[in-house]
Order: C-alpha cells, then sequence, then structure tokens
C-alpha cells in the first residue's frame, strides 16, 4: 500500500512541477517577446527622428536656396528700380527732341508750302512763253517741263536719301558704340584670363618613378585615352587628347597616384575610376552654379551637364564656362536696354557655345550641334535659333539672336579676354596654308578667320571647274589626316577667268 501511495505522490509532485516549468518558460517567452517589441519601437522611434530630421535638412536647404534666388531677384529689380529715373530722364529728353523737331518741320512745311506757290506761278509764265517761242502748244510745253522738273526732283530725292541714310548709319553706329561701351562698363570682369592644364609638374623623385615605371603612363594613357609623353629636361609629363575633360581625367588621376606612393595595376584602375566619378560629379556642380549665375534656371539636366563641361575647355586662354556666364550677362543687359525678351537673349547667350562640349568626332560645327542639342532637349525655339545663328551660319532672325551674336563677340573681343601666342598663331596659319600649296595647280592660299577658312587661288589654264572641287575635297580630307584643329575650317576654292582686249 505504502508504495503505491508513493508513486501516486510521485506522479502528482511532478506534474506540479511539470506545470511550474511550463508556466516558467512561457513567462519567459513573454519576457523575451516584450523586450523585442520595446526594441522595435526603440529602432521605429529613432528611424522615425531620423527620417524628421533629414526632412528639416532638405526643408532648411530648400529654404535657403529660395532665399538666396530670391535675394538675386531682389538685385536685379533693385538694379532696375535705379535705372527708371535715368530712362525717365531720357525719356524726356527724347520726347522734348521730337517736340522740337515736330516745330521745325512745321516751320519747313510752310516754308514750302510757300516755295510751291511760287515755282507754280514761274511754272505758269515758263509754259506760256515756251508755247510763244517754239510755236508748240501749252500741252507739249507742260508735259516736257514736268518730264524735266520730275528728273532734277528725282536726282535731288536721291541724293537727300543718300545723305539722309549716311547721317543714319553713322548716328547708329555712335549709339551702338555708346551702348555697348556702357553695358561692357557695368559688368566687372577679370583681365587675366585662366590657363587650361595640358601638363603636370614633376619633383625629382616623382621624375625617377615615372621614368623608371614607363607602364605606369601606359595604363592610365589605357585607361583615359590621353596620351602622357615626359619632356625632354624631365620636369613635367605632358597631356595630349582632343578631349578637354579626358586630359583632366587624366591630370587628376597621375597627381593623385604620384601623391599616394607606390601603387599596383589594381590601384591604378581604381584611382583612375575614382577621378572619373569625382570628375562627373564636379562637371555636374559646375553646370550648376554656372546656370544660378548666369540666371537661368530650370534647364533640363542634360543641358547642365553639358554645359559643365565647358569648365575644362579654353579658347585663346579663356575659360569657355566664363566666358558663356559673361555672355548671358552682356546679352541681359543689352536686350534690356533695347527691348528685346531679357530672358530669351541671357539664355542664348549662356548655351551659345554648348557644342563646343559635345564630341569632336560627332559631324558639325558647334553652332549647329549646340542648336540641334538644344531643340532635343525641348528648349524655346526662339533659344535653339540664337544658338544656331551666333557665328550667322544661319541667318538671324530675331532681336535676341543679333544680340547673341554681339555679346558674344564683345566678350571675346575685351581687353585681356584672350591671348595666343603670335609665334603659335603664324604658324597654325602656315601650317593651314602649307597643306594647299602643295596641289598642282594652286597660285596662292590664304587662312583667313583665324584659321577657320581657306581659301586657295588656282591657275584657271591648268584646272577646271571639276578640278576645283576636288581640289577642295582633297585640301579638306588632308587637313583633317595631318592637322589638329578646333571646329570646321571651310576650303573655298577660286578660280577665275579673264578677257582683257586693248585696242590700238
Amino acid at each position: 500500500m505504502v508504495p503505491i501511495i508513493l508513486l501516486v505522490g510521485g506522479l502528482v509532485l511532478g506534474l506540479v512541477l511539470g506545470v511550474i516549468a511550463a508556466r516558467s518558460r512561457e513567462a519567459g517567452r513573454t519576457t523575451a517577446a516584450r523586450e523585442r517589441a520595446r526594441e522595435t519601437l526603440r529602432q521605429a522611434d529613432i528611424q522615425k527622428a531620423a527620417v524628421i530630421e533629414a526632412a528639416r535638412e532638405e526643408a532648411a536647404e530648400s529654404l535657403a536656396h529660395a532665399e538666396s534666388e530670391l535675394e538675386d531677384r531682389r538685385e536685379v529689380l533693385a538694379e532696375i528700380e535705379e535705372r527708371i529715373p535715368e530712362k525717365t530722364r531720357e525719356h524726356d529728353r527724347r520726347s522734348s527732341a521730337a517736340a522740337n523737331l515736330q516745330r521745325q518741320l512745321g516751320a519747313r512745311e510752310a516754308e514750302l508750302q510757300v516755295i510751291r506757290d511760287e515755282m507754280a506761278e514761274i511754272d505758269k509764265t515758263m509754259l506760256e512763253r515756251l508755247s510763244q517761242i517754239g510755236g508748240v502748244s501749252v500741252e507739249d510745253a507742260s508735259a516736257e517741263v514736268l518730264t524735266r522738273v520730275e528728273q532734277t526732283i528725282r536726282e535731288d530725292t536721291q541724293a537727300g536719301i543718300r545723305e539722309i541714310e549716311a547721317d543714319i548709319k553713322d548716328r547708329a553706329e555712335e549709339i551702338s558704340r555708346n551702348l555697348l561701351i556702357e553695358t561692357a562698363q557695368r559688368l566687372t570682369i577679370a583681365l587675366v584670363p585662366s590657363a587650361s592644364g595640358s601638363s603636370v609638374p614633376l619633383t625629382e623623385r616623382q621624375a625617377e618613378r615615372v621614368t623608371s615605371s614607363p607602364v605606369l603612363l601606359e595604363q592610365i594613357s589605357a585607361l583615359t585615352n590621353v596620351t602622357l609623353t615626359v619632356n625632354e629636361e624631365g620636369t613635367s609629363v605632358g597631356l595630349s587628347a582632343p578631349d578637354a575633360v579626358r586630359r583632366e581625367l587624366a591630370r587628376a588621376s597621375l597627381t593623385e597616384i604620384l601623391k599616394s606612393g607606390r601603387v599596383s595595376a589594381n590601384d591604378i584602375e581604381r584611382l583612375v575610376r575614382k577621378q572619373e566619378q569625382k570628375l562627373e560629379r564636379v562637371i555636374r556642380d559646375e553646370g550648376i552654379a554656372a546656370v544660378k549665375r548666369a540666371g537661368c534656371p530650370r534647364l533640363p539636366d542634360q543641358i547642365i551637364e553639358t554645359l559643365g563641361r565647358l569648365k575644362f575647355r579654353h579658347s585663346y586662354g579663356q575659360n569657355q564656362l566664363a566666358h558663356a556666364v559673361e555672355t548671358a550677362h552682356l546679352a541681359a543687359m543689352l536686350a534690356w536696354e533695347i527691348g528685346a525678351d531679357i530672358q530669351i537673349a541671357r539664355t542664348g547667350g549662356l548655351l551659345h557655345d554648348l557644342g563646343k562640349a559635345i564630341d569632336r568626332e560627332v559631324e558639325g560645327t558647334h553652332a549647329e550641334l549646340g542648336g540641334q542639342l538644344a531643340a532635343d532637349s525641348g528648349l524655346d525655339p526662339r533659344i535653339v535659333h540664337c544658338i544656331a545663328a551666333h557665328h550667322e551660319e544661319i541667318e538671324p532672325e530675331t532681336t535676341e539672336a543679333l544680340i547673341t551674336i554681339v555679346a558674344d563677340a564683345t566678350s571675346g573681343a575685351r581687353p585681356g579676354a584672350r591671348r595666343e601666342s603670335l609665334e603659335g598663331y603664324l604658324a597654325r596659319l602656315e601650317a593651314i596654308e602649307a597643306v594647299a600649296n602643295n596641289f598642282p595647280g594652286v597660285e596662292k592660299c590664304y587662312a583667313i578667320q583665324a584659321g577657320r577658312e581657306l581659301r586657295v587661288i588656282v591657275n584657271p589654264d591648268s584646272v577646271d571647274d571639276l578640278g576645283a572641287a576636288r581640289i577642295a575635297h582633297a585640301v579638306s580630307e588632308r587637313i583633317q589626316e595631318e592637322l589638329d584643329y578646333p571646329g570646321q575650317i571651310k576650303v573655298m576654292v577660286i578660280r577665275e577667268t579673264k578677257a582683257v582686249e586693248h585696242t590700238h
């Protein structure tokens, strides 16, 4: 009996302990679940705080950008308000001058009427005397007199028109000259052009490393498509490539590699890729900054990125991105002075050289390429026309297009804007002329418009019309193969035949 009681007691005790253990495990799981829930809530609170902070920073940045743009617009408005009194005085002065001219015109008309009456009386007397002397009718005499009078009046009128046209032209040139001078003086510009980096200087230690490891330059050249050569003195590495952005990539990569010390082939490729990504960011930032400085918001991303590439492009020492911004300001001021569309002129001035940043392997002049890119990006057709016509390759049809031409020329021609050594300039022209001089039948050739056009004069006895066309094509092909030049060169072959005889 006792064993049975002990067995039953053991079973009961085991059951109780099992229940207690199960409850303990359940309590542990509940506690763990609560801990996980609290951790989840804590992480959610952290993420919530991070999202709120990011939203606040973005809002603050947007507010700062809006305030900056508002400040720029306030400055423009303040400048316009400052010039309103001056324009009002100018308007009053012109109104007064117009009133004086009107009074003078009235007096002249009265004098003219008196002269007409006197001439009518003289004509009547003359007709009567001619009729008596010549024995002709009054009608025939009147017709003869009218013919002579008409011829005299026509000659006097044409002379007067020519005189008026010359006077108007002189006054227009004077007004235009004063307007350009005043506009250029209002623009604050640097007189010293920036120089493009086409070489990397070397220290003595770096020179030893480069010369002892030619594979280094070869690998950078292969990755960047830029030719790298060490000068004879071993003091610098020259960079040669038609694409200015690729030259900048090679320059930045080589500089970074030389600073890093000895690196492996994989490290070189990694550093070049890193510099390429960095350069892409710089190009976009420069494009955004240029658009902001020029006052041309809401341009497409493709236009902004292409514009930023002009940062690394130079023309005769003048940085093309700075030139674009400067042209935009000049165009806007000229448009305001003469009452044209300011924003169209401003944007056309900023983007007029956009085609210079497009791959030179693409056919066409930079004006054509820039206009096509602007059209493909959905810009206003008036802006597209300003870009395409700024070198007058097509006829400028709007006032804003003419303003773009003038602003571009003013920015490039101002003192200190551009520079080129006389030796380099003459060597470039002589190289272009030398290509054409080697063809049979060529008598003379002249490189004009800073080397953008080559005129070839051939002997008409040895070269026929078909031969002239062949020479033009062959010279163009030879220039493309042998010379490095910006943009396009127009080759014009002139064959002129003259027949001259002398009397005895």
